[in-house]
């Protein structure tokens, strides 16, 4: 059983030589890791919460109850570059091919995310979930 970070989870040479590359070439300032594994945890933070836009996160008024996302995220990214680099995100540097591909922007991601759970994730009873054991 090996245990992994949430930082293994990702395929980190793929998105350090082939995403970050491409996203760089739309972004006013360069990119590196440390900052897309920010915009990520920002992205899962937004992802999981609900009742409020994505927007709300960066608000400058007090955190309440009953308004606006429950955290702010300023200290971490502004607002402004969250947006840039969500609209930079490229998944792959292969040129598109002479036929239709649905999934030509996501192949190479894909095949780098198996590949990368196949050498770093070993599941176990502890990782297994499924409706039976769920409320």
């Amino acid at each position: 059983y090996k245990v992994t970070n949430v930082r293994n989870t990702f395929p980190k040479e793929f998105i350090t030589t082939i995403m970050i590359p491409e996203m760089n070439k739309d972004l006013c300032s360069s990119t590196d890791w440390d900052e897309f594994l920010v915009f990520l945890g920002i992205w899962f933070l937004i992802g999981t919460t609900e009742g409020c836009s994505r927007h709300d996160f960066w608000s400058f008024s007090t955190v309440s109850l009953f308004t606006d996302a429950p955290f702010r995220v300023n200290e971490y990214l502004s607002c402004d570059r969250f947006d840039e680099i969500l609209k930079s995100l490229k998944y792959t540097d292969l040129p598109f091919p002479p036929y239709k591909d649905l999934f030509h922007d996501i192949c190479q991601i894909v095949e780098a995310w198996n590949k990368n759970m196949f050498e770093n994730f070993k599941p176990g009873w502890a990782t297994c979930l499924d409706e039976s054991i769920s409320p």
